[in-house]
C-alpha cells in the first residue's frame, strides 16, 4: 500500500484512552485517531518541573480508583483484578507496614472477610482516600474472631490424631510378632 495514500484510515482512539484523557483534562475532538491519543497522553504526561509531576502522580493516581466508578463497563475486567489481586497485596502491604504484630492476621481468608465486612457496610469503601487505615481498622475490631480456629481445624486435627493412632496400632501389631510380611 502506498503511504501516501488518502484511502488509509487511521484507526480510532480507544475508548479507554479517551475516558483518560479526558479526566486528564484534555480537550478532545470528536474524532481522534488512536496515534493522536497516544501523542496527546505522552503530552499530558510531560512534565518540565517537581510540582508538576507531584501533581500529575496524584491525578493518575485517583483515576486508579476513580476510572472504576467513572466507566464501570469499560473497566470492569481491570476492578475485578484491581479488588482481588492487587488491592488486597496493598491492605496487607499497609497493615505489615503500620501494624507489624497484626501480620498473622493476613491470610487470604481473613483479607476476604474483611474485605466483605467492609462492603456490607459501605459498597464504596475500597475508594476512600482513608481504605487502607478503613482496612486496619476493620482487621484489628475482627482479631478476635479471625483467630478462631475453624471447625475444620479441629476435624483436620481430629483426623490426624486418628489416623496416628491406628498407625501406631499398625506397628505394634507388627512388632508383636505378626509372623510375616504384612
Amino acid at each position: 500500500m502506498d503511504s501516501g495514500s488518502s484511502t488509509s484510515i487511521a484507526a480510532p482512539a480507544s475508548p479507554k484512552k479517551l475516558a483518560y484523557l479526558s479526566y486528564m483534562g484534555a480537550t478532545l475532538r470528536s474524532s481522534l485517531s488512536d496515534s493522536e491519543a497516544d501523542n496527546a497522553i505522552a503530552r499530558l504526561e510531560s512534565v518540565s518541573d517537581y510540582e508538576q509531576w507531584r501533581q500529575l502522580v496524584e491525578k493518575k493516581n485517583e483515576w486508579h480508583t476513580d476510572r472504576f466508578l467513572l466507566h464501570p463497563q469499560l473497566f470492569a475486567a481491570e476492578f475485578e483484578a484491581y479488588y482481588h489481586s492487587e488491592l488486597p497485596e496493598i491492605l496487607s502491604n499497609y497493615v505489615r507496614s503500620q501494624e507489624p504484630d497484626a501480620a498473622g492476621l493476613l491470610t487470604p481468608s481473613n483479607i476476604r472477610v474483611t474485605m466483605e465486612s467492609l462492603s456490607s457496610t459501605n459498597p464504596s469503601w475500597w475508594r476512600s482516600p482513608r481504605r487502607q487505615r478503613l482496612f486496619l481498622t476493620e482487621l484489628l475490631e475482627k482479631r478476635s474472631t479471625l483467630l478462631q480456629p475453624s471447625p475444620f481445624a479441629s476435624l483436620r486435627e481430629g483426623l490426624h490424631h486418628i489416623m496416628a493412632s491406628i498407625a501406631a496400632y499398625m506397628n505394634s501389631w507388627r512388632s508383636k510378632g505378626s509372623g510375616g510380611a504384612v
